[in-house]
């Protein structure tokens, strides 16, 4: 959150267009790893299991995020595993 509240109020003062900017780390990220750092974080002892024969969606995501580094000088700070941290920490506080 903190590095896209950035991002948007440096896009508010410095950027006078309506073309879409994507806000990221631009590092690619497997569903799997990304279910797998989420079990760790929330100690999730249980199996993850993919359904194989369901070719729907990608595998994967990466943001091209070089135009919000051209124009913006943007570069997330914040780490996948961080983010993630703060967010469990957060709804745990506040949502269990």
């Amino acid at each position: 959150v903190d590095d896209v509240a950035k991002a948007v109020i440096e896009s508010a003062f410095h950027f006078n267009n309506s073309d879409i900017m994507n806000i990221g780390t631009g590092v690619e990220t497997s569903i799997a790893v990304l279910a797998h750092t989420i079990k760790t974080l929330v100690g999730y002892e249980g199996e993850i299991h993919f359904d194989a024969t369901k070719h729907e969606g990608n595998m994967r995501r990466c943001l091209d995020v070089s135009k919000a580094k051209k124009l913006l000088g943007f570069t997330a700070l914040t780490t996948l595993t961080d983010g993630l941290k703060t967010t469990i920490a957060w709804y745990r506080a506040n949502l269990l």
